[in-house]
């Protein structure tokens, strides 16, 4: 069983925030494999399906990112996925937007839903990191983080959230060079085209 699992705060105030990028992206992928409706369940919202002959859950926790970990830990010990199994999705601020980064293990570089995941379930599973940019000062942080995206930026992430589901079955094989690979030719290519 493969885990993939969304970040993001609940609540209307925090929809489609730069916070809730991990959300929106899980929305995205169940969306293009058709899953059944999310059930409200282990402190979060679950989805299963069998794609790519493997079985697929994906879930969002609805506490608050600070205690993602939490919900994450009562799934994980209920259907004892292994962490390699387990991929995060979420917002990346030492990442450019457009930027995609993936790896196994590692810290949580001052995420707080990393840091929570990892309190509670360890740190060696998968991290897809989807750059947000930072904000030229420290102090605009969490403002920034807790915005909504601008209308180029919001183009930018939605390309990356539909690469992403078109090419999920390079994810779910760990074939993370190739995917990468992929998508940096293929975004290069789009933008010499707009030029």
């Amino acid at each position: 069983m493969k885990l993939i699992i969304g970040l993001g705060n609940p609540g209307l105030k925090y929809k489609q925030t730069r916070h809730n990028l991990g959300f929106d992206a899980v929305a995205i992928l169940a969306d293009k494999f058709k899953t059944q409706v999310f059930q409200d369940k282990f402190d979060g919202k679950i989805s299963k399906i069998t794609i790519f002959d493997q079985e697929v859950v994906f879930f969002m926790p609805m506490t608050f990112m600070n205690n993602s970990g939490i919900p994450i830990s009562k799934l994980v010990n209920f259907y004892k996925i292994s962490l390699n199994n387990i991929f995060v999705i979420f917002d990346d601020l030492d990442l450019a937007i457009g930027k995609i980064k993936i790896k196994t293990g590692g810290r949580d570089a001052g995420h707080n839903g990393l840091k929570s995941i990892d309190s509670h379930i360890g740190q060696n599973y998968t991290k897809i990191k989807i750059g947000i940019g930072r904000p030229p000062l420290p102090s605009m942080v969490t403002n920034y983080v807790l915005n909504k995206f601008d209308a180029s930026e919001s183009d930018e992430i939605n390309m990356i959230f539909h690469f992403l589901a078109d090419n999920f079955n390079l994810i779910l094989c760990k074939r993370y060079e190739k995917f990468l690979n992929l998508y940096y030719s293929s975004n290069t290519s789009s933008k010499e085209i707009k030029s």
